[in-house]
């Protein structure tokens, strides 16, 4: 429902990803419902699959779908039929680890996370899971240099920059979720 509701806000030329303003709020509502009427929009996490098999052709999605995407091409589709495109600033967020307070083993946890962290590791974790770590080594022009990543996908590589200049997804208070979830409630109940 976020990222729904920002592309709406994005087009307004709003970019407080987290408000709880209720004009806000329905301002995107109306935008992403008047796209869903002109175009028969639909909402889902499946760019990653949908793309590489044709049944889609555009999508919303986060870079690293199409990283994944590349896996899901049918046999003897060169990847170069992909391309990402971002905008200059957009929501960013990465996966990360945390260590319970309370954990009943936090050296080991630390341990865990400091292996994550050396970048042979790293890398073989973006191989695993296809999305690109957030660490130093390996970036985006060392996966693409190790052939993980096509070149013309270089776009959905995420980069320090994209970082520093993009919105958050935050966590919003119940209220403020409420107002989130009942406009894309409406959206997608047509």
């Amino acid at each position: 429902m976020r990222e729904v509701l920002t592309l709406g806000m994005y087009y307004l030329g709003l970019h407080d990803t987290n408000t709880g303003d209720p004009a806000v709020i329905s301002k995107a509502e109306k935008q992403i419902d008047a796209l869903v009427k002109a175009t028969d929009a639909r909402f889902d996490i499946n760019a990653y699959q949908k793309i590489p098999e044709g049944t889609s052709h555009i999508n919303q999605a986060w870079s690293g779908d199409m990283l994944l995407a590349t896996g899901y091409l049918p046999e003897g589709t060169k990847p170069e039929v992909l391309g990402y495109w971002k905008p200059t600033h957009t929501t960013v967020a990465n996966d990360f680890h945390v260590i319970p307070a309370r954990s009943e083993r936090p050296v080991l946890a630390h341990a865990l996370i400091d292996f994550l962290l050396v970048p042979a590791n790293a890398q073989e974790n973006f191989v695993t899971v296809g999305y690109q770590p957030a660490v130093n080594k390996p970036n985006g022009p060392d996966l693409i240099a190790a052939d993980l990543v096509p070149p013309q996908l270089s776009t959905s590589l995420v980069t320090n920059a994209d970082v520093s200049g993009g919105y958050r997804l935050d966590a919003l208070s119940r209220d403020v979720e409420k107002l989130w979830s009942d406009a894309y409630s409406r959206i997608t109940a047509g």
